[in-house]
């Protein structure tokens, strides 16, 4: 037997030239010995391959089935309201509208419409009979006036300017003056429009 362990057999197999190699019978040529090695690299690549994929799957967080729903039903925004003029936000938030007064005084003599305008001021009441708080604030009303023509609020010595509150269930708020301007001589077709909630669109209330 030669000595050496493994190393020293399979060098044994070749002749001392590189050329040959002893297949236990006889000897063969070197280059048609079978090639076994790209078979053992090509398994153990794929080995590899099938490790790797195993690894990535485990650590990926688990996909979600996806989840359906029926489609949802349009959220009621207004209900009935009275007495009019008012309006009503998802059946529980409330303005009623009263006292419309066109071609009113300042209350100052240093206070004045811009030329072509007259003050106009009405009285606004909140109630609130959600389950969640409202918040009532003049600068959610624009005045339309017969021209056509959309006002903010102004405020001015007889109509002065009121600061925005909150209203639990159940509260309510006013009466509460809201002062604008519009185009003179036209004190029909004037509209009050309320924007209670932020891209929640508008309610438009007909003075007369």
């Amino acid at each position: 037997m030669l000595g050496g362990g493994p190393a020293a057999i399979i060098d044994a197999m070749y002749s001392p030239d590189g050329r040959w190699w002893w297949d236990g019978a006889r000897w063969v040529p070197t280059q048609a010995r079978p090639l076994r090695w790209p078979w053992v690299v090509a398994a153990v690549a794929a080995a590899l391959v099938i490790v790797a994929v195993a690894a990535s799957a485990a650590s990926s967080p688990p996909r979600r089935a996806a989840v359906t729903t029926p489609n949802a039903a349009p959220a009621v925004r207004d209900g009935s309201c009275a007495p009019q003029p008012c309006a009503n936000d998802n059946y529980g938030w409330i303005v009623n509208v009263n006292g419309l007064r066109y071609d009113v005084a300042s209350g100052s003599p240093f206070e004045r419409p811009e030329p072509g305008n007259v003050y106009v001021t009405v009285s606004v009441t909140f109630t609130n009979r959600l389950n969640r708080e409202e918040h009532a604030d003049p600068f959610n009303f624009v005045l339309l006036d017969g021209a056509g023509v959309k006002h903010a609020v102004s405020w001015f010595t007889s109509c002065p300017l009121w600061a925005g509150v909150n209203l639990t269930n159940g509260a309510t708020l006013g009466p509460k003056c809201l002062g604008f301007q519009a185009t003179a001589g036209m004190p029909t077709g004037l509209t009050l429009v309320w924007t209670p909630q932020f891209g929640g669109g508008d309610y438009d209330i007909a003075l007369g």
